[in-house]
């Protein structure tokens, strides 16, 4: 599958704050294909957030938010151990607030499938493509995993795509993932079905590879 633009899925990236401002403005980030989305995720996983804790950054100059994971769930790469912990820009520490408008910080008792772009490298948003690389989990009354949208939107399919020939600014979800506001949330993808399709994806980009 071609990827039109390699590496990061951030176009611009307004000036970020320097010192102890409130509002941090966000990045525009093109619209990327499932097919990117997985190939250029080092770790996809699904895993719970369980506690997050804001702080000034390692220069003194911003503000981040430490989120930790128990990951339950690899789909490809390797996570460090059982509990993994990804840095968010943004946050409340000490009295002081830093916002990067159009940045969702999971939200600690979550369940959901993360794609993370670079686990060594500080990113404003570890996550892949922002939201598209954030899927939530939910549970049907059969105890199923259904998955969503970081906002809350039903997921009905997702399929190996191409990222869009011609630049588009995301909405939130990568070409490829079809959602339904008006699906009752028990039709949902299921999180097996959605897996199934990282895995294969994943698997089919490293055979074409060879």
């Amino acid at each position: 599958m071609n990827r039109p633009y390699p590496g990061a899925a951030i176009l611009i990236l307004s000036a970020i704050v320097v010192g102890w401002v409130g509002m941090a403005n966000a990045a525009s980030v093109r619209q990327v294909g499932f097919d990117e989305l997985v190939q250029t995720s080092e770790l996809i996983f699904r895993g719970r957030a369980v506690e997050a804790q804001s702080r000034a950054s390692s220069d003194g100059r911003s503000i981040v938010t430490d989120v930790w994971f128990d990951v339950r769930e690899t789909y490809k790469g390797i996570a460090p151990g059982g509990r993994l912990r990804l840095v968010f820009a943004g946050g409340e520490h000490r009295g002081m607030a830093m916002k990067v408008h159009g940045l969702r910080l999971p939200t600690v008792g979550e369940e959901g499938v993360y794609f993370v772009e670079q686990l060594e490298r500080p990113q404003v948003n570890p996550l892949f493509g922002w939201d598209q690389g954030h899927y939530l989990v939910r549970r049907d009354a059969a105890g199923v995993g259904r998955v969503f949208t970081s906002d809350g939107i039903a997921v009905v399919a997702a399929a190996r795509t191409d990222s869009p020939a011609q630049v588009q600014l995301s909405q939130g979800i990568p070409a490829g993932v079809t959602i339904d506001r008006t699906a009752a949330a028990g039709t949902a993808l299921g999180l097996a079905d959605f897996a199934s399709t990282i895995r294969s994806t994943h698997a089919a980009q490293l055979e074409e590879a060879r």
